[in-house]
């Protein structure tokens, strides 16, 4: 899973450069307001929980259910996507999701509440791993993992920034009938619906298609791409439909995604009803909330820079994991607040660290043929383990767990991650 650099002339980096700058920044901003608009519940209930009556196994059913339909959804999402083109059905996503998530401010009781956010995350499904595939028409896999990582650094930016904001808003006056949970969705949902409709106009499908590329670059970009590196035979997964779905290198990169994905969307929904239960205000709460989401961005710029510069894959994923794993139940030794807080600064840091190198690996493996499927798929199962471990926290509260017991699960299932990627890499070696 280590790969020699494909080594770019001055130009293609200039080229790729000029990609860069001109479409990750709204790919940036669709999936930060993506990520605001999935977690701010944890916000929102601050109030909302109370005055609809959710208890918390109700809340952390709910919080999870939004993976079910993001599973379910989430495959045909991706082959949609490769034949309507990307810039049409990223901008259908961004536009029905802000729909949804506007929405949100109607939700009456327990049953409403679970039905919008399974009708969200079925109207969110197909971004991410879209996204994914769409970064491999643009940028070659040594160049892959900083690049995926830009693109996910909105993931801990909507933690750093989205949890002042939510906080400020979730304290909003009632006006014109409404709540401010309910306005917290309003303010928060409706910018997905303008911004797809920007992205009609910015993103072109291909590099063939940017009208911003002259025609000389436009064919200079394809020579950026023609010398990608073909996947070797121990690596090389099957390219049939059926085949990928239940092949056994797809489902255990799933179980390593899962290890950073389904455990940061626990802590994006859960930590900040952590916090707040220490008897900080809201306001404090939204800061507390920020700042390891701060350090999470921070750790995964710096493990995606190093994975390109090293062609380092498995180590830059499975260490950061490990940490997460040891922080977690260094919590159990107690210490009161500081030292909860000190610790999630390392379990944060660590599980979003790994999400360049861990995307890369992902991508690599995959034969151009079979990445629309097989991104859509090992997204689609990692994200589903998301509806067990944001659910379980829920139910394991209502049955008088304490936070830190309930955190648990999510260390074990980072250690297993990151030594399913290990097990990988030793079969690997001998199969080489």
């Amino acid at each position: 899973m280590t790969n020699n650099p494909q080594i770019l002339s001055a130009e293609q980096n200039r080229l790729v450069a000029k990609a860069a700058w001109r479409i990750l920044p709204l790919l940036m901003v669709a999936f930060f307001i993506s990520f605001v608009d999935r977690v701010n519940i944890s916000f929102a209930a601050f109030q909302m929980n109370r005055q609809l009556h959710i208890g918390p196994e109700a809340f952390g059913f709910a919080g999870g259910l939004f993976f079910v339909s993001y599973f379910l959804f989430e495959l045909p999402g991706n082959l949609f996507m490769e034949w309507l083109g990307a810039r049409v059905w990223l901008a259908r996503i961004m536009i029905v999701w802000g729909l949804v998530a506007t929405g949100m401010a109607l939700v009456k009781g327990p049953v409403s509440f679970l039905s919008m956010r399974f009708l969200l995350g079925a109207a969110e499904a197909g971004l991410f791993p879209g996204v994914i595939l769409y970064l491999t028409y643009w940028f070659p896999r040594a160049r892959r993992a900083q690049f995926i990582s830009w693109f996910t650094l909105a993931i801990p930016l909507s933690g750093f920034l989205g949890s002042p904001i939510s906080a400020a808003l979730a304290q909003l006056p009632p006006l014109l009938g409404l709540a401010s949970w309910q306005w917290l969705y309003i303010f928060e949902g409706t910018p997905a619906v303008l911004l797809g409709l920007f992205c009609l106009y910015w993103l072109p499908d291909r590099p063939s298609q940017a009208r911003w590329l002259t025609p000389a670059e436009r064919n200079a970009y394809q020579g950026v791409l023609a010398g990608e590196p073909v996947a070797t035979s121990s690596t090389h997964i099957n390219a049939s439909f059926w085949h990928l779905l239940i092949n056994p290198k797809i489902l255990a990169l799933s179980l390593v995604l899962a290890g950073t994905t389904a455990v940061s969307g626990a802590y994006a929904i859960w930590l900040p009803i952590i916090i707040k239960s220490w008897g900080w205000s809201v306001t404090a709460t939204g800061w507390l909330n920020a700042v390891p989401f701060l350090v999470g961005a921070l750790a995964m710029l710096l493990f995606g820079y190093i994975s390109d510069k090293r062609q380092e894959r498995v180590w830059l994923t499975a260490i950061p994991l490990l940490v997460s794993t040891f922080a977690t139940f260094l919590m159990l030794l107690g210490g009161g607040f500081a030292s909860f807080y000190i610790l999630s600064l390392f379990v944060i840091g660590g599980i979003y660290a790994c999400k360049g190198p861990a995307w890369a690996i992902a991508t690599e493996l995959l034969p151009v043929s079979a990445r629309a499927v097989g991104i859509a798929q090992i997204n689609a199962l990692s994200n589903l383990v998301g509806f067990f471990t944001i659910s379980l926290i829920g139910t394991l509260r209502a049955h008088k767990f304490s936070f830190i017991e309930a955190l648990l699960p999510m260390a074990i299932l980072s250690a297993i991650s990151a030594f399913t990627l290990l097990w990988m890499q030793r079969g690997r070696k001998s199969a080489a």
